[in-house]
């Protein structure tokens, strides 16, 4: 079994000859590239893929959770259609070129999203290194079932305040690449992370310290609601006896809803109003008692990381991704040629 570092270089050869993110030229070349890799090196690798860097000295994530698909295309291609594989390629690649904006422009390195994740990250930097991750893992695992609750509750600390850096990191970031005038990578950026999402990304890294922020500062656990998710609410509720399976209660609420009459409509609507109204009265309170305590600094991170949660959940179409891409790609050669131009 082939060390991480080893592993970081396999994959960086490929990504540097081949295009492992996606880049490749036909279906055949993905086949030929990656028939070689042992699977269980792409799944490690890809447990690793937040700590560990390429040869090109750029740590790229979880970009290489990838290679997981491209395995199972090279080993069993008749599984995947063409579309697929065209989507997945251009997907890949993508977020690729999204990974190499993020490294260039210093958006802020992702922390570990919870305590095991920090642990078995420690345990590798102190004792793993030059060990094969077969031969280690074991033991961080083994070790991390004997930790006392004292241990795991300072890992807890030490994730909570990562998260709490991470996310002032970001604000201060995106405020910078304002100030910068490099809006337009801003956005491609963003449209990036709103695209092409991981259990790990900053969306759900933002949402973890947005919840212990809550919790933190007793929040009002409320949330608005909409006339739709009351009615589905309440029909879900009604039958949550019935042998049918959840998508299919899920499908005759959303049918009962469209043979819904108006009448009955705007009275969910005036239901949802109100219940809205009152999640705002409450909110309204928590953030005068806040302000009067002199945490209005909070009182704004917890809105922005908010708004930011709420931008990232958006989900955008990968050819608005790829055409901003492309925009900034053509507006770097005009750039880079008007000034060769003035040095002549």
């Amino acid at each position: 079994m082939a060390t991480t570092p080893s592993l970081a270089k396999l994959f960086g050869f490929a990504i540097g000859k081949y295009g492992t993110y996606g880049c490749f030229g036909n279906r055949s070349a993905m086949l030929n590239a990656l028939k070689g890799f042992d699977f269980e090196h792409v799944r490690l690798f890809t447990s690793f893929a937040p700590c560990v860097v390429s040869v090109s000295g750029k740590n790229f994530g979880k970009s290489c959770a990838y290679a997981l698909f491209a395995k199972e295309f090279a080993d069993s291609p008749e599984n995947f259609s063409e579309e697929e594989a065209e989507e997945q390629r251009r997907r890949i690649d993508a977020k690729r070129k999204v990974t190499i904006l993020m490294n260039r422009y210093g958006y802020p390195p992702l922390p570990s999203p919870n305590a095991y994740q920090m642990y078995t990250k420690e345990c590798f930097e102190k004792t793993g290194k030059g060990q094969s991750v077969a031969s280690v893992m074991g033991q961080f695992a083994k070790g991390w079932k004997t930790l006392s609750i004292g241990d795991r509750q300072k890992l807890e600390e030490k994730v909570a305040h990562e998260l709490d850096e991470f996310s002032q990191a970001v604000q201060d970031w995106e405020t910078k690449m304002k100030e910068q005038k490099l809006s337009a990578i801003l956005k491609a950026i963003n449209l990036g992370l709103r695209t092409i999402d991981s259990k790990q990304g900053p969306r759900r890294l933002l949402q973890k310290q947005l919840d212990i922020l809550k919790k933190q500062y007793n929040y009002p656990d409320v949330k608005l609601v909409k006339p739709y998710s009351i009615f589905v609410h309440e029909k879900l509720k009604k039958s949550s006896g019935s042998q049918m399976k959840q998508t299919e209660r899920l499908k005759q609420a959303s049918q009962d809803w469209n043979a819904l009459a108006p009448s009955q409509k705007v009275l969910l609507t005036e239901r949802a109003e109100s219940t809205n109204q009152s999640v705002k009265d409450k909110v309204s309170s928590w953030k005068e008692s806040m302000e009067k305590k002199g945490l209005t600094d909070i009182v704004e991170r917890i809105e922005w990381i908010e708004a930011k949660v709420r931008n990232l959940s958006r989900r955008s179409k990968l050819t608005n991704v790829e055409q901003l891409l492309e925009t900034i790609t053509t507006l770097k050669s005009k750039t880079a040629s008007n000034t060769v131009k003035k040095k002549r």
